[in-house]
C-alpha cells in the first residue's frame, strides 16, 4: 500500500478547513449556497461515487426508473451539503437557537411508509401499553374490513364468557360485533407471502373483555375460507375456528358483495349483504368514545381446557369511514344463543390496516 505523502495530507486538511471556516463564519442563507455548490464539486471531483450510488440503486429498487434513482442520488448530494453546513455551524447552535440551525425534513416519507403498512413498530403512542419484548410471529394484512355493533344485554353475554374474563361495558351495555373482511400478505417474519396460502376471506363475532387491566377482545366464533388457516389457529390459537363456503366480490372497491355459509362446525352460520363506505372522511376514534371502545384493542383472549391465553396484536389507529350496509341474511351470532337487534346500531368501514401477531401466552 503506498504511503499519502505528508504535504498531500496537509494539502487536504488545509482544504477541509477553508470549507468548514467558510461555512461557520457566512451569513445562514449564503452558507446554504455555499454547502450545495461544495456538494456539488464533490460530485463532479468523483465522479464514481454517483456511478456507484445509482448502480446500487438498480439493484435495491428495480421497480424504480433510472431517472428516479438520479433523483434520490440528488437528495443524497442534497443532504450532504445540509449536513456540511450543521456541522460546520455546530460551535454556533445553543438550545434557545436550535430552530434556526437545523431544520427536520423528511417527516412526510415516515408517514407515508406507515400508510403502506411499514414501520408500523415505531408508531406507538397510541397503544395502552408497550409492546411486548418477544418478537411478532406473523403479519397480515386486513382489508375492507365492515364493523357491525350490536348493543347486547350485559348480563346475556355474562353468561357466554369464560369467569375468568370480566366483560365489558360501555355505559352500561355490552357489545357483540360481528366484523367481515378479507386477508392478504399472511406471513411469519422474514418469509415472503405465498398467494394460495396467505390470502382468505374471514368473519368473527367477539365480544368485549378485560383480564388484569388489559382490554382486549373475546370470539365466540370464526369463519375462515382457508382450511389450513382454519387449522393452524385452532392449534396454535386455540381459537374457534370453523370453515365456511366465502365469495367477495368487488374487493377495493366502492361497494362490496360478502356471502359466507359455514359448512363444519355449529350451524346455522350465514352471512349475506353488501357494503362500503358511505363517505370519503376518515377518522380516528377518540379516547373514551364508544368507536375507541369497539375498535382500539391490541389484544385477544381465548379459553381452553380452563386455561387462560392472551395473544397481543399491534397495529395503527383505524382509519374508520362511516358505512353503507345493506343485510340480506345474517345468522352468524345464533349458534351462541345471543340475540342480536335486526339492524347495527353502529356500523363502520376500513379499508385497510396491517397487523402483527405475537405468539399466545398462558395466563392461567
Amino acid at each position: 500500500m503506498r504511503r499519502r505523502s505528508t504535504a498531500r495530507n496537509l494539502a487536504e486538511y488545509c482544504l477541509a478547513l477553508a470549507v468548514v471556516k467558510s461555512l461557520e463564519y457566512a451569513p445562514l442563507p449564503l452558507a446554504h449556497a455555499l454547502g450545495r455548490f461544495y456538494a456539488g464539486l464533490l460530485d463532479r471531483a468523483i465522479p464514481r461515487l454517483r456511478h456507484v450510488a445509482r448502480r446500487n440503486l438498480a439493484l435495491a429498487l428495480p421497480e424504480f426508473t433510472p431517472a428516479r434513482h438520479a433523483e434520490i442520488v440528488d437528495g443524497v448530494f442534497r443532504s450532504i451539503a445540509r449536513l456540511l453546513v450543521t456541522f460546520a455551524k455546530f460551535p454556533h447552535i445553543r438550545r434557545d437557537n436550535l430552530d434556526r440551525w437545523i431544520r427536520l425534513e423528511g417527516g412526510e416519507h415516515f408517514e407515508n411508509a406507515l400508510r403502506a403498512g411499514r414501520g408500523v413498530l415505531f408508531a406507538t403512542a397510541h397503544r395502552p401499553w408497550p409492546l411486548p419484548t418477544a418478537p411478532w410471529i406473523m403479519t397480515q394484512r386486513w382489508n375492507d374490513l365492515l364493523f357491525l355493533h350490536y348493543p347486547v344485554d350485559p348480563q346475556a353475554v355474562r353468561a357466554k364468557v369464560p369467569h375468568a374474563l370480566t366483560v365489558d361495558t360501555y355505559r352500561q351495555r355490552a357489545w357483540v360485533s360481528i366484523t367481515p373482511f378479507w386477508i392478504n400478505h399472511l406471513r411469519p417474519p422474514g418469509v415472503p407471502s405465498l398467494p394460495w396460502v396467505s390470502g382468505f376471506n374471514e368473519i368473527n363475532v367477539r365480544t368485549y373483555v378485560t383480564y388484569d387491566g388489559k382490554p382486549g377482545v373475546y370470539f365466540f366464533s370464526l369463519d375462515a375460507s382457508n382450511l389450513s388457516a382454519v387449522w393452524g389457529a385452532r392449534m396454535f390459537y386455540r381459537l374457534p375456528y370453523w370453515q365456511a363456503s366465502m365469495k367477495v366480490r368487488g374487493k377495493g372497491t366502492a361497494k362490496i358483495e360478502y356471502a359466507s355459509k359455514r359448512e363444519h362446525g355449529p350451524k346455522p352460520a350465514e352471512l349475506k349483504l353488501s357494503y362500503g363506505p358511505s363517505t370519503s372522511q376518515k377518522i380516528h376514534a377518540h379516547p373514551c368514545s364508544l368507536e375507541h371502545f369497539l375498535t382500539e384493542r391490541y389484544c385477544l383472549y381465548t379459553v381452553t381446557r380452563k386455561r387462560l391465553y392472551r395473544g397481543e396484536i399491534h397495529h395503527l389507529p383505524w382509519d374508520l369511514q362511516a358505512a353503507d350496509v345493506e343485510i340480506e341474511q345474517n345468522s352468524m351470532a345464533e349458534t351462541t344463543g345471543l340475540e342480536l337487534p335486526p339492524q347495527p346500531e353502529l356500523s363502520y368501514f376500513s379499508r385497510e390496516i396491517k397487523v402483527l401477531f405475537w405468539a399466545p401466552e398462558r395466563l392461567l
